[in-house]
């Protein structure tokens, strides 16, 4: 089955530097994003989704914008990102997710992301 590269923005009314918390912050993701995240050392961590474990490295980031992990099991160039953008325009944020799945799992792999963000605006009050 092909792996396909989504793209997905999601609006969210909250300051920037708090989005960025929350998506770069092991406590905060493990809020919204995951059961539970270890850090195994500055750039190795360990997320938890109720018995399934999968471990990652960052392979960028950029303080106040964006977090890039690599999963270990995962094929190579294949990657999670997190990113708030600002449009400097209307003042609208959004988070920006980059995420890779099987082109059939592309609709559910949205309503996961779509579920997701929205439990994170609850995390943070916002919807």
């Amino acid at each position: 089955m092909e792996r396909i590269k989504q793209e997905l923005e999601f609006m969210l009314n909250a300051s920037p530097v708090i989005l960025y918390d929350y998506i770069s912050n092991t406590s905060n993701l493990a809020q919204w994003f995951c059961d539970d995240l270890k850090v195994k050392d500055r750039d190795h961590y360990v997320f938890s989704w109720d018995d399934e474990e999968r471990r990652a490295h960052i392979e960028k980031r950029v303080r106040g914008k964006l977090i890039k992990w690599s999963w270990e099991d995962a094929a190579k160039g294949e990657y999670l990102e997190l990113e708030v953008v600002k449009d400097d325009m209307t003042g609208d944020v959004l988070i920006k997710v980059t995420d890779f799945c099987d082109e059939d799992d592309a609709e559910s792999n949205a309503e996961l992301w779509a579920a997701d963000i929205e439990h994170l605006g609850g995390v943070i009050g916002v919807h």
